[in-house]
């Protein structure tokens, strides 16, 4: 039976089984809203049109062998030599518990059909709380995430990675993670996320910058956030070096509000900078907000930014996802979300993507920076700055993202891995 011919009971049953293929019953408009044309949305369609299970044990060798339609050759057709696509996709596993795998889907130019890879979603959270053994006892985050795609994808020193990651994968900074050799995997490759990966060609590395809003010092009910006057005025005094400084907009204290924000849309600047706090009510501290069988829909009405108080209460400050998405930012180029965890998101079988990566994207924004995890204020207002400062000297986005990155890493204050390592660029 498909999900539309269910009667509510059993769809209701189906959306909140622990153990039911969510993904293979909800419509694809619900599943991969956002991921349009890439491979992993590739990878799905045929699930759907052939009814290949992910548990078979030939699963792998059945996707392959389907995915050689037109979609496939796009995607090869904007790769260069030297450059490897990868999207992930995640879905459950009866043989092997709840947790499952993430599937790495991978295509190099000259490849004739995509090459797919399992990941152990259990061995990935199992190496993340430090429970997991490897070979050399070592590096366990290395061995259940990075050996298995690069013993299958052969890329070299300096090669490009375009990545669209996908479940809790998307929330670790992968980039950051070392080999054998003890170096970052983004110090060996060139590695980018990115949304889509049929949308590579879209990749604007230098853009023209013409105009910018700097949002900070919120005053609201909750804490303040004083470093992030100061990280918008920083922020400010390196892109006057890039934009003229009438085009610059700093909005703090009373005019760090919701609705300048939405004013904006139609007619947004090149960049846009959030140092604010942000918000995520997750199902867990709110079942009684998730209401409905889709709920990634809700799920966007709360989490979003927070602004400063107006005089008509509280709920003027906050800003959701949901509304974000309905904004046209179509001219922004550039979008930093500086607040704590701004890029994580709530995961499940009918919560996809529920982020504001996701919120920004569908809204237009090209490309999108946010952290990972909890932020030190002053290191952020460091990075931030450095940021802004090689932006200015001509560097491209990515360039100066991972100039920032280095810098701290380098420096005696801010050198160990959470200063600096949870920033993520996403194109």
């Amino acid at each position: 039976q498909t999900y539309e011919t269910l009667d509510e009971e059993d769809k209701y049953n189906y959306l909140h089984s622990e153990t039911t293929y969510h993904l293979l019953y909800a419509t694809v408009e619900t599943c991969v809203v956002w991921d349009n044309d890439g491979l992993a949305n590739l990878a799905f369609d045929c699930i759907l049109q052939n009814k290949i299970l992910l548990n078979s044990v030939s699963c792998r060798e059945k996707i392959s062998a389907k995915l050689s339609s037109a979609n496939c050759a796009k995607i090869k057709s904007q790769l260069k030599e030297g450059e490897i696509a990868i999207e992930m996709w995640s879905n459950k596993d009866f043989n092997f518990g709840p947790s499952g795998y993430i599937y790495v889907f991978a295509i190099k130019r000259d490849w004739r059909t995509p090459k797919v890879i399992k990941l152990s979603k259990n061995d990935i959270y199992r190496a993340l709380n430090n429970e997991i053994q490897t070979s050399e006892n070592y590096l366990p985050m290395f061995e259940t995430i990075w050996k298995p795609i690069l013993s299958q994808i052969g890329v070299a020193e300096g090669d490009t990675i375009y990545m669209s990651l996908d479940d809790i994968l998307s929330q670790i900074p992968v980039e950051n993670i070392c080999g054998y050799d003890w170096k970052y995997m983004g110090d060996k490759y060139n590695i980018r996320r990115v949304s889509d990966t049929s949308k590579i060609h879209e990749l604007r590395e230098f853009q023209p910058f013409t105009s910018a809003y700097l949002y900070g010092g919120a005053i609201n009910s909750f804490e303040y956030l004083p470093w992030s006057d100061i990280e918008i005025d920083n922020a400010s005094v390196a892109l006057g070096k890039l934009i003229f400084p009438e085009k610059i907009s700093i909005r703090k204290g009373n005019l760090c509000t919701k609705k300048s924000v939405t004013q904006l849309s139609g007619n947004a600047p090149s960049i846009l900078h959030f140092a604010t706090h942000g918000f995520n009510i997750s199902s867990k501290e709110n079942d009684n907000i998730f209401s409905g069988y889709d709920k990634h829909i809700f799920a966007m009405d709360h989490m979003g930014l927070i602004f400063s108080n107006t005089d008509t209460g509280n709920e003027d400050c906050l800003l959701s996802a949901s509304e974000i998405s309905k904004l046209d930012l179509s001219k922004t180029d550039l979008v930093v979300i500086s607040s704590c965890n701004s890029g994580i998101g709530d995961f499940s079988a009918v919560n996809i993507d529920a982020e504001l990566i996701y919120a920004f994207k569908r809204a237009g924004v090209h490309t999108i920076m946010v952290s990972l995890s909890e932020i030190d204020d002053v290191a952020t207002s460091v990075f931030m700055k450095v940021f802004y400062e090689k932006l200015s000297a001509g560097l491209s986005k990515n360039e100066a993202f991972k100039l920032a990155q280095k810098t701290l890493r380098k420096s005696e204050e801010f050198s160990k891995f959470p200063y600096w390592a949870y920033f993520v660029m996403i194109d």
